[in-house]
Formats: structure tokens, sequence, C-alpha cells
């Protein structure tokens, strides 16, 4: 009876462990499984007291939005597996707005971004958003 009882608890280890490396990152057992890293997206604006903007970007599979910068609040939604919208908020100036983390920044010239909807610090929508641009370049510069 002892054999069968060492077996067991020898088998519900292995499951255990079995399990616990079926959920570990692959970062974890074999390094990063692509390049992914972020692409900055700047903004040119012919205003001095923006608020809000909306920005649609596109591209091969954007993952997740940050703020460029702790002035800012970032929220993001995936609209498709190609296409994130994002909305940023607070005393938003020409420049770095937000990050876009992406499955190979090397590749920033395949994503655009396009503004949607602006608003001033007041809440008021702009009637245009001809005169703004958004620029995407790699967070390293490159």
């Amino acid at each position: 009876m002892r054999h069968v009882e060492r077996w067991m608890l020898t088998a519900a280890l292995g499951v255990i462990v079995a399990g616990a490396l079926a959920c570990s990152d692959e970062a974890d057992i074999g390094g990063p499984s692509s390049g992914e890293g972020p692409v900055t997206v700047s903004l040119t604006t012919p205003h001095a007291s923006d608020g809000a903007l909306l920005v649609a970007v596109t591209g091969p599979g954007p993952l997740e939005a940050r703020p460029a910068n702790s002035t800012y609040r970032v929220y993001w939604r995936l609209a498709s597996a190609a296409e994130m919208r994002v909305l940023v908020l607070g005393n938003i100036t020409e420049g770095p707005v937000f990050t876009v983390r992406v499955p190979d920044p090397r590749n920033a010239a395949a994503y655009s971004s396009t503004v949607l909807q602006v608003a001033d610090r007041d809440n008021e929508l702009r009637t245009s958003t001809e005169d703004y641009s958004l620029t995407v370049t790699s967070a390293a510069g490159n």
C-alpha cells in the first residue's frame, strides 16, 4: 500500500509541475517569442488648448496603448485586429502623446494614425481636425 501512495504522490507532483510550466510566460522558459515593443505617436496641433484627442491607429496587430508622459490619461480599445482607438485626455500639446506596443517596432512605417475628434479644455468639440497631424515612429527613434 505504501508503494501505491508514493506513486500517486509522484504522479500528482508531475501534474502540478507540468501545469505550472504550461502557464508560465515564454520569456521565462526560452526568451521572448517576438520583438514586441513600442512605437510613438506624436501630434502636430494648430491649437494650444486641446484637452481630448480621439485617434485611430491602424497597422499589423496593435497590442496596447500607454501615455507618452505622466500628464496624459490614455484609454484604448481594439476596434479590430488591425485597428486601435485611443482616447487621450489632458493638457495636450505638440509632441509625443502616446505609445502603442506592437509586434515589431522596427516596422513603424506599417502603422498610420488619424485624428478622429478633438475637444478643447472646456470640452467643446473642434469643428475640424483638418490641421491636425500625427506621426508614428519607433520609440527608439529608428
